[in-house]
C-alpha cells in the first residue's frame, strides 16, 4: 500500500514526458506513452485510488504486441500488462524518443 502511495506522489512530481519514452533489445521493445492509461483488465488489478495514476505502455516481446499500464516508482517502472504479467524495469534503461 505505501509503495502505491509512494508512486503516484512521485507521478505527481515528475515533468510532463511530451514524448514516448522507449526501452530497446534487439527486436522487442517497450514503449511508455505519457496518456492515461484506460485498460480494463489491468484496473481491475489495482485499487481504484490509483488507476488515475497509471500511464499506457505497449510492448512488441517475441514478436507478440501487448498494451497495459505503467507508473514511476523511485528509479523504475513498473508495469502491469493487459494478461495479468507483470514486471519491472529500470527507468535509465528507457530513451526519448522523440515524435515527429
Amino acid at each position: 500500500m505505501l509503495r502505491y502511495i509512494l508512486a503516484l506522489a512521485l507521478l505527481m512530481a515528475l515533468p510532463a514526458l511530451a514524448d514516448d519514452l522507449v526501452m530497446r533489445e534487439r527486436d522487442q521493445a517497450i514503449r511508455l506513452h505519457d496518456k492515461p492509461c484506460h485498460s480494463l483488465a489491468v484496473a481491475a488489478l489495482v485499487p481504484e485510488q490509483y488507476r488515475a495514476a497509471l500511464r499506457a505502455m505497449t510492448a512488441i516481446l517475441n514478436g507478440q504486441s501487448f498494451e497495459g499500464c505503467w507508473i514511476a516508482v523511485g528509479n523504475a517502472a513498473y508495469l502491469i500488462y493487459d494478461d495479468g504479467d507483470q514486471g519491472a524495469a529500470r527507468l535509465a534503461d528507457f530513451k526519448v524518443e522523440r515524435s515527429i
